[in-house]
């Protein structure tokens, strides 16, 4: 059975083919729009990576020296193995320290064994405990210990640790100590 081009204009129009109309009007509309829009639309988010830009560069180049803004190094290095949340304040504290030290810092070095020691110390005592170790404080410790330590073990303790790394690392130290406070 053969259709004639005329019989086709006579069949009843599904779904299908009143939406495929209704695009092909519309498409050309919004084509011609996209035009008016596009170069003003592509200007304003130029403009807008560039200030990001500027804004994200700026704290990097005024950042003041690490003794000025981190105070005096610490000095209670050693873990007490008393008290768990006294411990995991403490480590906390020291990897704050030790991943803010700028490059050029003459105690970075120091800083950055002992804390490695002391994270080494405080993972492998309390994750024999199994109460300890499945504590929400201690699995982000354990995890923020693996990211510092892995960078000490790869560059060395005289390498500070980069700002992406650093950023990270920060955020996490916040969460534990919210954990702490909640003593979870």
């Amino acid at each position: 059975m053969k259709v004639k081009a005329g019989e086709i204009e006579a069949l009843p129009k599904t779904a299908t083919d009143l939406a495929r109309e209704k695009f092909s009007q519309t498409v050309p509309s919004l084509l011609k729009l996209g035009s008016l829009f596009l170069p003003s639309l592509l200007l304003a988010q130029s403009a807008t990576a560039a200030e990001n830009k500027a804004t994200t560069s700026s704290p990097t180049t005024t950042t003041t020296s690490a003794p000025e803004t981190l105070g005096p190094p610490p000095t209670n290095f050693g873990l007490k193995h008393e008290e768990y949340y006294t411990d995991c304040q403490q480590l906390v504290d020291h990897m704050r320290y030790a991943v803010q030290l700028e490059k050029g810092n003459p105690i970075i070095v120091e800083v950055a064994e002992k804390t490695k020691e002391e994270m080494i110390d405080f993972v492998s005592y309390y994750r024999r405990f199994t109460g300890i170790a499945g504590r929400q404080t201690f699995s982000l410790l354990y995890t923020s210990v693996n990211v510092l330590a892995g960078h000490y073990t790869s560059y060395g303790p005289k390498v500070p640790v980069p700002e992406k790394r650093k950023k990270r690392l920060l955020q996490e130290l916040k969460d534990i100590e919210k954990a702490i406070k909640r003593k979870r």
